[in-house]
C-alpha cells in the first residue's frame, strides 16, 4: 500500500476520483482531506461535479495546480493504513478528530530535507546524540530529551522520526514534559503519561579470557553489532499495541500514521484503565462502608443483647433474693420469734441489695419502688 502522497499526486487523484473515495484510501474523513487541501492550496472539483460527469453533462475543466512555494519541499501527506487491525476499543469521535489533525500536518512526511524545522525536544535530542559513543558503541539521549539508544549511523533516521512524532502528536494535543526521576521527556495526553523509547536492534558477541586456575574467574567482555533496525516501544500497563519495528516490507517511516494513532490509542486505553480503577476503588470503598455499617449494627445489637441478658440475669438474681427475703420473713412471722440484731441487719442489707440489683428499678419512679417495699412488709 502506498502511504505517502505528494501535493501534486493528491491533486491528480481528486480530479480522477470522488473525494469520499480518496479520503477512504488515505484513511481519513473527507472533512479532514478538504481541510488539508485548503491549507495547501489544492483546488477540488466543485459540488455536483461527479454527478454531472456521470450523466454526461458539461463540467468545469481541471484547473492548473499553483506551484508550491519557491525553495520549499512540496508537502507530502502520509496516509493512515486502512488495513491496520482495528483496536478492540476504537478511538472515540473526539480523539479521531485529534488524530486527523495530527495526520493532516505536512510534517507527517519523513524526507531527507534538512530544512524541516525540528521541534524543541527533538532539537535537544539531536544535540545529545552528537556526543561520542560509549565503549560499546551506543549513543544515548539525556534526561531532558527523548529516550534513545542507537548507533551513530541511525541518528538521522531517528531524528526525523522523532520530529514527526513530536510535531504531529503536539498538534493532536499532546504535551511534552519532563518525566519523573529524570527518565527523559514523556508525553501527557488525556491526563495520562506516555513513556516511550526508540532503540536500535543489536546482536552481541561474547569474548572470554580464561583464568589459568578457576573458571569462575574467567573474564568476559562483549562487542555489539548494530543491525540498523529500529523499534519504538510505549511503556505502560494497558490493553493495546505497545511497539512498532522496522519490518521486511515496511520501515518505521511508513508506519508513522499507525504509530501516531497507537500513541493516542495508548493514552485512551490508559485513561480507560484509570477510570475503571477509580470506579473499582469507589465500588470497594462503597462495599467497605456497607460492610462497616453492617458490622456496626451487628456490634450494637450484640452489645444490647449482652446488656439485656445481663439485666435479665440480674433480674433473675434479684427476684430470687426477693423471694428468699420474703420467705425468711414468713418463717420469722410464723415462728412468732423476735429477730436478732444479726437477722435484722441481714434482712435490711438483703432488701437493699434487691433494690440495687433489680434492673427494673431504673424503669420505675420512686413512688412505685416505695409501694413495692411496702407490699413486702416494710
Amino acid at each position: 500500500m502506498k502511504v505517502q502522497y505528494t501535493r501534486t499526486e493528491i491533486f491528480g487523484l481528486l480530479w480522477e476520483t470522488p473525494t469520499t473515495k480518496i479520503a477512504k484510501q488515505l484513511g481519513i474523513s473527507d472533512v479532514a482531506l478538504t481541510k488539508w487541501c485548503a491549507k495547501h492550496d489544492i483546488p477540488k472539483p466543485p459540488l455536483g461535479y461527479w454527478a454531472k460527469k456521470e450523466h454526461g453533462k458539461p463540467v468545469p475543466p481541471k484547473p492548473a495546480l499553483t506551484p508550491w512555494k519557491s525553495g520549499e519541499s512540496e508537502p507530502v501527506y502520509c496516509a493512515h493504513d486502512p488495513n491496520l487491525k482495528p483496536s478492540s476499543h476504537p478511538l472515540p469521535a473526539e480523539l479521531r478528530v485529534k488524530l486527523e489533525s495530527a495526520l493532516a500536518l505536512p510534517v507527517i512526511s519523513v524526507t531527507t530535507n534538512e530544512d524541516v524545522p525540528l521541534g524543541p525536544v527533538t532539537r535537544r535530542t539531536a544535540r545529545a546524540l552528537d556526543r561520542k559513543p560509549d565503549k560499546d558503541g551506543f549513543i544515548w539521549g539525556k534526561s531532558d530529551t527523548f529516550t534513545v539508544r542507537i548507533s551513530p549511523g541511525s541518528k538521522d533516521r531517528v531524528i526525523r522520526i522523532l520530529n514527526v512524532l513530536e510535531t504531529s502528536l503536539a498538534a493532536a494535543g499532546m504535551k511534552w514534559e519532563q518525566g519523573e526521576n529524570q527518565r527523559g521527556i514523556v508525553g501527557r495526553f488525556l491526563e495520562e503519561t506516555i513513556v516511550f523509547s526508540i532503540v536500535e536492534a543489536t546482536s552481541r558477541t561474547e569474548h572470554i579470557e580464561k583464568h589459568p586456575t578457576y573458571s569462575w574467574m574467567d573474564s568476559r567482555s562483549y562487542t555489539y553489532q548494530f543491525l540498523g533496525d529500529l523499534k519504538i516501544t510505549v511503556d505502560g500497563y494497558y490493553e493495546g499495541r505497545k511497539s512498532w519495528s522496522d519490518g521486511k516490507t515496511q520501515r518505521l517511516e511508513e508506519k508513522l500514521p499507525q504509530i501516531i494513532e497507537g500513541f493516542i490509542a495508548a493514552a485512551e486505553a490508559m485513561r480507560r484503565r484509570t477510570e475503571e480503577w477509580r470506579e473499582r476503588e469507589a465500588r470497594w470503598a462503597e462495599e467497605a462502608a456497607i460492610r462497616r455499617e453492617k458490622e456496626r449494627i451487628a456490634y450494637e445489637r450484640q452489645q444490647f443483647l449482652d446488656g439485656a441478658l445481663k439485666e435479665a440475669r440480674a433480674w433473675s438474681d434479684a427476684t430470687l433474693l426477693r423471694q428468699y427475703v420474703a420467705h425468711l420473713r414468713e418463717v420469722v412471722a410464723f415462728s412468732q420469734t423476735e429477730l436478732t440484731d444479726y437477722g435484722k441487719n441481714w434482712l435490711s442489707r438483703a432488701e437493699e441489695a434487691v433494690s440495687w440489683l433489680d434492673p427494673t428499678e431504673k424503669w420505675r419512679g420512686k413512688g412505685a419502688a416505695s409501694s413495692v417495699r411496702e407490699d413486702q412488709g416494710e
